[in-house]
């Protein structure tokens, strides 16, 4: 991804492009090639209604982020998006997620998933008056990313670790490598 960017001439230039980069390494991300169009900077902006690419924006058209799933949810599903479809948004990120295999194949798990597709898609379609084939190519990139979707907390973690070690490394060679090998 990094050096995508950088042919690219993109430059890692804060701690949340850092966070984006240790996160589009995940295999959901990777999957669905979500690395390569963040890294060319690509992604169609312009089929997204100005509510939804408002969520995409910071992260250059790409889920990434567990949040950004629960807030589109959210958005989609509710006219309104206040603390009730903030908090429902959350519920519907963690109630698509299965455990295991066995949870996916149960009952309550497919009807709990479909009330959840039909809640998208209705309010998709009456609140937004958004079309029924985007909205189920929207929802299908959701199913996609949900099982290795990243939390932005843990992402920025990690990122100021990996920031803290490579400024180590680069400046302090011998001391870096003695600490990580003992």
């Amino acid at each position: 991804v990094l050096k995508l960017m950088i042919d690219n001439g993109r430059t890692i230039n804060s701690i949340h492009t850092l966070a984006d980069l240790t996160s589009l390494g995940r295999p959901g991300p990777l999957q669905q090639n979500f690395h390569i169009t963040y890294a060319e900077n690509n992604a169609d902006m312009s089929i997204h209604p100005q509510f939804i690419r408002d969520i995409f924006e910071r992260t250059g058209g790409v889920l990434i982020y567990q949040e950004q799933v629960a807030e589109l949810f959210a958005k989609v599903a509710f006219d309104v998006y206040d603390v009730h479809a903030k908090e429902y948004g959350i519920v519907a990120l963690k109630s698509l997620v299965p455990k295991n295999k066995k949870v996916a194949e149960s009952e309550k798990f497919i009807k709990g998933y479909q009330k959840l597709h039909d809640m998208f898609m209705v309010g998709g379609t009456t609140y937004h008056n958004l079309d029924r084939n985007y909205l189920e190519t929207l929802f299908t990139s959701l199913d996609g990313f949900i099982r290795y979707g990243f939390n932005l907390s843990h992402a920025l973690s990690y990122a100021d670790v990996s920031a803290q070690q490579a400024w180590y490394k680069f400046y302090y060679p011998q001391a870096f490598w003695s600490v990580l090998l003992n």
